[in-house]
């Protein structure tokens, strides 16, 4: 809950200041942006993985184990 609140702040914080905070301050603005950039990545990295996970292993498993024993 904690993240999925920063991480709304935090774009919040980006788009509402590109104009100002990040002439101004570019460190901070700079270092929200980036920590925006791994939580994105974070998400794609578990969206690969339940894809694996849920689909890509059974597809094997399925293949690999079961299809050949029917031939039997």
């Amino acid at each position: 809950m904690l993240s999925a609140g920063w991480f709304i702040v935090a774009h919040i914080l980006v788009y509402s200041t590109v104009k100002s905070c990040r002439l101004s301050s570019p460190h901070i603005w700079w270092l929200t942006f980036g920590l925006i950039c791994i939580g994105y990545l974070v998400i794609v990295e578990l969206i690969v993985v339940i894809f694996v996970i849920f689909v890509l292993g059974p597809l094997f498993f399925v293949s690999c184990f079961i299809y050949p024993c029917l031939y039997y």
